[in-house]
């Protein structure tokens, strides 16, 4: 089954513009495309909020065309701006591929008469204000106000400049759209979309490839941003906040699958949900006593290391990573020695199992957590641990 590219035109409801649409979007069709276009109905069905509708449309597709003449269009005053730009602001953020064209003559008259204005204005707000304008009506308000070539400009309409100041910013480059050789212009927007096809397509056999290495960026920063809370919260080889030390560990613990593999076949045998709370334990003595705990738990403040019933007492005592599970409460705990200190996490079971089944299936349930994209974060706490200054 054919999945084509998604192409969303946009432009100010202008009868030059509106006849332009229409005939992009037949000659994109017989291309093998899907082209959206507020005239054709291709936005049905409506949401009550019908400038919401348009940018959730922009959002579907990969490819945004936006067509720019003398008029802005509808000019919303308590946003400052105009639907069209609110579509190409959607289609930067989305992250579309954005093709930009511009009326030749409002082209011309923005590089010959406005560009230069306009960017020395912003540059010294910049200075002043240490940002970019939020919106360059006032700025471009003054330009015309005061330009020699005023006659020229006042022809179209003001926001236009701010409109095509704010795409060449943000994409770089504008093309001109010639009124008098339309059947060129559809050509060379196929060409475009072609040659990016060509550049695109020696990315396809990378695809797999990319895709994993974009999620271990994000796993690589979510690391780093981890190990930075921890390590903020020593103070000479001492914690002085262990509720948040453990509550940095706990929101990373992220639930999964446990999994019966036999060979090439493997079935899924239950599930178990993020983790929803924690206690942290260190022994003192004869006694295993309570440092902190998160989530909707009341733990023991302490325990004797003699108590054989407690899971936190024979992890200490195994010194081992263990699997223990309450039938009553469906919980699964993930019990943790490090140094002094034991941690205990919670984990529910999405599916209610008896104490034999989770004992049939020990190995399974121990892999699926130790092994899970969790475990570098329980890894670098439990090294953390074992280099943490005994306070007592």
């Amino acid at each position: 089954m054919t999945n084509p590219a998604k192409i969303f035109i946009s432009s100010a409801n202008e009868p030059a513009l509106r006849e332009i649409r229409k005939e992009l979007k037949a000659s994109l069709t017989n291309a093998g495309h899907r082209v959206l276009i507020f005239e054709d109905g291709d936005f049905a069905p409506w949401d009550k909020d019908t400038l919401q509708t348009c940018i959730d449309k922009v959002k579907e597709c990969q490819i945004f065309i936006l067509l720019i003449g003398e008029k802005s269009g509808t000019y919303l005053n308590n946003l400052k701006t105009t639907p069209t730009y609110i579509e190409f602001h959607t289609a930067v953020e989305e992250g579309l591929y954005i093709i930009p064209y511009v009326q030749c003559d409002v082209k011309n008259n923005y590089l010959w008469y406005m560009q230069s204005e306009i960017k020395q204005k912003i540059e010294i707000y910049e200075r002043e204000n240490g940002r970019r304008p939020n919106e360059l009506s006032e700025i471009v308000g003054e330009i015309i106000e005061s330009h020699t070539e005023k006659e020229k400009l006042n022809g179209i309409d003001s926001f236009v400049w701010e409109f095509i100041s704010d795409v060449e910013y943000k994409c770089g480059w504008l093309y001109s759209l010639d009124y008098k050789n339309k059947d060129e212009f559809y050509e060379e927007v196929k060409h475009y979309l072609s040659t990016q096809l060509a550049i695109g397509i020696k990315f396809v056999p990378l695809k797999e490839e990319i895709i994993s290495n974009a999620g271990y960026v994000e796993e690589y920063q979510k690391f780093q941003r981890y190990t930075n809370n921890l390590l903020s919260l020593l103070d000479g080889g001492i914690v002085k906040d262990w509720e948040r030390f453990l509550a940095f560990i706990v929101r990373e613990l992220r639930g999964g699958k446990i999994v019966d593999q036999k060979g090439y076949l493997s079935r899924t045998l239950n599930e178990y949900e993020n983790c929803n709370a924690a206690s942290m334990y260190k022994c003192e003595g004869s006694q295993m006593h309570l440092i902190t705990y998160q989530g909707a738990i009341t733990p023991p403040e302490e325990y004797p290391l003699d108590d054989k019933e407690s899971f936190v007492v024979d992890t200490y005592i195994k010194d081992a990573q263990s699997i223990y599970y309450s039938m009553e409460k469906q919980l699964l705990y993930f019990a943790i020695k490090a140094g002094k200190f034991v941690l205990c996490f919670h984990f529910p079971l999405k599916k209610r199992w008896t104490n034999d089944q989770v004992s049939a299936f020990h190995n399974e349930y121990r892999e699926a957590i130790i092994e899970s994209s969790s475990a570098v974060f329980v890894e670098f706490a439990i090294r953390l641990l074992g280099g943490i200054i005994d306070e007592g």
